[in-house]
């Protein structure tokens, strides 16, 4: 019984590992409609990688280019999380499916029932 269960634990610890790696290594990037700025975030909103088309510079004002930066990481790292999230909803389930499988105390404690207690 207390390796069936070690066994769970294992198993539950795995998955979630795996969940925060997939979330760390996971990113999305979007670009602007005119395709002349480009973002790439990670699922906390951090800026990991800025594209901007050569001459860019030439044809807008520093201000708007900020804006369209902000709204791009913004709009990038909503979809980011919401990717993030469904892996650590999926992970829930799973973790809730794993504890089904989890020893009763009965299983653990033959000779003691709970109304003994």
């Amino acid at each position: 019984m207390v390796q069936r269960t070690l066994d769970i634990a294992d198993a539950g610890r795995d998955r979630i590992g795996e969940v925060c790696e997939g979330a760390e290594a996971a990113r999305h990037g979007t670009a602007n409609k005119d395709g002349d700025i480009a973002v790439q975030v990670n699922f906390r909103g951090e800026l990991v990688d800025l594209w901007l088309k050569p001459g860019v510079l030439d044809v807008k004002r520093p201000g708007r280019i900020a804006t369209e930066i902000a709204a791009l990481i913004a709009e990038a790292t909503a979809t980011a999380r919401a990717t993030a999230t469904a892996g650590f909803l999926a992970t829930s389930r799973s973790l809730g499916d794993l504890a089904k499988e989890l020893p009763t105390e009965g299983e653990y404690f033959p000779s003691i029932s709970r109304a003994d207690t």
